[in-house]
């Protein structure tokens, strides 16, 4: 059986992603990182008996350090996003950038054969309004002040220097599911950028 980490479990990727998991509880042992909110707990919670539940700051390396323990896997979703990485910089660097790196570091300790899925931000390409398609030779280069995108940026060469397996995957707007508000995060691209 496999171990797999799913940091960022109550997230609006990390509940499908969750969900997803515990469906194959047959062939995996799953565990999970998250901060412990009331919110968190009641996203997780629900699936306590099929997982193991690690609550902490990913920003403190004792507090991720322990759930990184014999992992096959990792699927890092734990971040700061827009809005609140533009609000809060400082707080999108601790946890994108060096929550990234504290995961990584704890990994090569404790589970150096670990293979790490990166969910990184298609913002890392900037305003693509007159070139709306994306090739992977395209070159890097977020938008003016898009703190979130620098974060990414920053964790992505973490992962890709960390000496572990990886897969980066640039993820593009998550609006939620449908019993959510409108998302600021809607507002935070042209009107006429291209939707998949």
């Amino acid at each position: 059986m496999k171990n797999i980490l799913l940091t960022g479990a109550s997230g609006a990727i990390g509940r499908e992603a969750l969900k997803e998991l515990v469906s194959r509880t047959d062939k995996v042992s799953v565990h999970t990182f998250d901060m412990d909110k009331a919110k968190t707990r009641t996203v997780i919670e629900k699936y306590s008996k099929n997982i193991t539940t690690h609550y902490g700051d990913i920003g403190e390396y004792a507090d991720i350090e322990k759930a990184c323990h014999g992992m096959d896997y990792v699927i890092h979703l734990a971040a700061i996003i827009p809005p609140l990485a533009d609000h809060e910089p400082e707080l999108a660097e601790r946890v994108n950038a060096q929550g990234t790196k504290n995961l990584l570091k704890a990994l090569k300790k404790h589970s150096p054969n670990v293979c790490v899925l990166y969910a990184s931000s298609i913002s890392l390409y900037g305003d693509r309004v007159a070139t709306p398609k994306i090739y992977v030779t395209d070159e890097v280069k977020p938008s003016l002040s898009d703190e979130y995108a620098l974060t990414k940026i920053t964790a992505e060469n973490a992962v890709k220097e960390s000496g572990l397996r990886w897969a980066v995957f640039r993820l593009a707007a998550i609006m939620g599911d449908s019993n959510t508000k409108m998302d600021p995060l809607f507002f935070h691209m042209p009107l006429n950028t291209s939707l998949e």
